[in-house]
């Protein structure tokens, strides 16, 4: 899951589609740190990648935010910058969005992960 990748147009959404191969083997509920890892990888990618790839970008998020929604509380102090930046990162893709469906999709998943436990206990 931790490999390099170079990113052009072809390799980004090759790395996309192995990103989408990754986690559709990957348990339901996975660990903050295993998601993460999962939000580096996506962090990388382009843009016009993500939004032009949608099913797929879109599966992978629904993936990420089922685990999110069973590892909630494991989320602390130490990890919650992790999931605000891809929270932030989730919002720009949302503005770069052309299309109204994908940008609302976006802003809620970006909320999901911007969701504090602390905020709750």
């Amino acid at each position: 899951m931790s490999k390099q990748y170079v990113f052009g147009e072809k390799e980004s959404k090759v790395a996309l589609k192995e990103i989408e191969k990754s986690i559709n083997k990957a348990p339901t509920m996975m660990s903050p740190n295993e998601e993460i890892q999962y939000f580096e990888e996506l962090m990388k990618l382009p843009w016009n990648t993500v939004l032009n790839s949608w099913e797929s970008f879109n599966h992978i998020l629904g993936h990420l935010s089922d685990s999110h929604t069973e590892a909630f509380f494991e989320v602390n102090s130490d990890n919650m910058p992790s999931f605000l930046k891809f929270a932030a990162w989730l919002d720009k893709a949302a503005e770069e969005s052309k299309d109204h469906g994908k940008e609302m999709a976006l802003k809620s998943f970006a909320d999901h992960f911007r969701m504090n436990p602390s905020d709750y206990y």
